[in-house]
């Protein structure tokens, strides 16, 4: 699906408030109501809109330490791959993971209480997944940006 600019205008308008009406989508964008929602349910069906969320302050959750974990595997054999992706898949202390190029096999951004548990998380879950041959941790001090925008 090709975005066009109303398509656009739509998803930053969506981006900035998921639950606005689509009276107050169509006020942003500059169209009636109708051409909105025939769009709005297009990018849905086309999968472009995943889904709706709600954007939570984790660290009222009691998540308050984000780590950036690089990950190396002995082996980027598509077993041993495999495994480790089924299981970090069904970590829900795992709100990222991505197979990257350079220096690692994986990038992986954790949301944890403190860094005491994750002393523990690090020894009894992380080194003990599947083909882990090395972790690299950086422990995130201050959040610059964290929104998604769409030009």
């Amino acid at each position: 699906m090709e975005l066009d600019n109303i398509d656009r205008r739509i998803l930053s308008a969506l981006l900035e408030d998921g639950r606005a009406s689509v009276e107050t989508v169509a006020k942003k964008v500059g169209l009636s109501p109708t051409p909105i929602r025939r769009r709005i349910k297009q990018l849905e069906n086309e999968g472009v809109i995943k889904g709706y969320s709600a954007n939570i302050d984790q660290a009222l959750c009691g998540l308050s330490l984000t780590l950036h974990v690089s990950i190396n595997l002995k082996s980027l054999d598509q077993f041993i791959r495999g495994d480790f992706e089924k299981r970090i898949k069904s970590m829900p202390e795992v709100q990222r993971c991505h197979l990257v190029t350079g220096s690692s096999a994986y990038f992986v951004v954790l949301k944890l209480k403190d860094i005491n548990y994750y002393n523990h998380y690090l020894r009894t879950v992380i080194a003990q997944l599947p083909g882990v041959s090395g972790i690299t941790t950086q422990v995130v001090i201050d959040t610059i940006k964290d929104k998604i925008e769409i030009q």
